[in-house]
């Protein structure tokens, strides 16, 4: 039996005899996200099987405590999947809270400038998110979360261009399908784009954000990448000004 052999076995028959499986929040054809619970301390695991070969990103993380991140316990490759234990986080998606208006001032300007520190520990660790939308962040109480990086990848300086253009449309920059390699810039283009969701529940195309806001959002959805900010500290300074004024 190899090494991953004898993890997966860990893996399955811990789940069976510690864990109750609790929810199965997502089942397609290439990926699986399912939520157990530990019978004698009710802790929650979320477990990720997917066929979307990620696992240089996900090791990245593998153990690390970053800010506005959800913990990665284990990532388990084998020839057919990638299989990852997550930290579980009770939260509401923030497309759910959009769907009853925009966000207060106070709340957009608070969770855009944590939204910055989660961007930039990606951005430290050489990975770029890609993927960065209301969907793929929670709330839980006065703390964000940014979650999901199933598409995200590991920058290369020596690439020219991503090998598959994926990304959300409305959210992803022009860079992202195909034209050239995404960095960090391409995810100061999404935090802006939701920064604007978040004060007028609509995109930068539709409703730019009045006053000072709406001057941070245009700088950062630029079409080109080299004329937003530089990094996601240089935009998390911006957002330090009192937004009332």
């Amino acid at each position: 039996m190899t090494g991953t052999e004898e993890t997966l076995s860990w893996l399955n028959e811990s789940l069976q005899q510690y864990f109750v499986k609790e929810a199965l929040l997502k089942h397609t054809a290439l990926s699986e996200i399912t939520v157990y619970r530990h019978r004698s301390t009710d802790m929650k695991l979320l477990v990720r099987r997917s066929r979307n070969r990620n696992d240089e990103v996900y090791r990245l993380l593998l153990t690390a405590r970053l800010p506005h991140l959800p913990q990665i316990y284990e990532v388990i490759s084998t020839p057919e999947e990638l299989i990852v234990l997550e930290e579980y986080l009770e939260g509401e998606p923030l497309a759910a809270r959009l769907e009853s208006g925009p966000l207060s001032k106070a709340h957009a300007y608070r969770y855009t400038r944590q939204l910055c520190q989660a961007a930039g520990a990606l951005h430290r660790r050489g990975i770029v998110h890609r993927d960065i939308k209301p969907s793929n962040i929670l709330l839980c109480g006065d703390e964000l979360k940014l979650i999901d990086f199933n598409i995200s990848r590991q920058l290369r300086k020596e690439v020219q261009a991503d090998t598959l253009p994926l990304g959300s449309i409305g959210y992803a920059p022009p860079e992202q399908f195909g034209l050239t390699q995404t960095g960090p810039a391409s995810d100061i283009y999404a935090i802006g784009v939701v920064f604007n969701e978040m004060l007028t529940g609509h995109s930068p195309a539709v409703e730019l954000a009045p006053g000072y806001a709406g001057h941070i959002v245009q700088r950062c959805v630029r079409m080109r990448s080299e004329d937003r900010y530089p990094n996601a500290a240089a935009l998390q300074q911006a957002l330090r000004r009192p937004f009332w004024l």
